[in-house]
């Protein structure tokens, strides 16, 4: 078996961006559209962890390091596989796996689940 065939994720193609040409492309319209985006995708599925906490008695810290990480993990996912592949990338939990984790939080406790 070759490394090639070992390989899960394609190699990119493209150079990487210099720090210029992200500075070039990043202007007011690019900004709105991530708070948009931010927005939108935030207010949604916090809504859902949130719920899958409350079911779960989770401690309002257990809640806040569940969201944290979440948001953190998928950022710099989304942030690192923009950059290598040079097309717009976007990295989420999904609110199935969320709302099974909440279901999961009813009998087993949050460093379980």
């Amino acid at each position: 078996m070759g490394t090639s065939s070992l390989l899960a994720v394609e190699k990119p193609h493209l150079p990487r961006p210099t720090f210029r040409e992200i500075l070039r492309d990043l202007g007011p319209y690019e900004i709105g559209d991530g708070l948009v985006a931010l927005i939108f995708s935030a207010s949604g599925p916090i809504a859902v962890i949130l719920a899958a906490a409350a079911a779960g008695n989770l401690s309002p810290d257990q809640t806040s390091s569940w969201i944290f990480g979440a948001f953190l993990g998928n950022g710099i996912l989304t942030l690192l596989m923009t950059y290598l592949y040079r097309s717009p990338q976007a990295y989420f939990w999904t609110i199935p796996g969320t709302v099974l984790a909440g279901d999961a939080l009813m009998h087993l406790s949050f460093g379980e689940v």
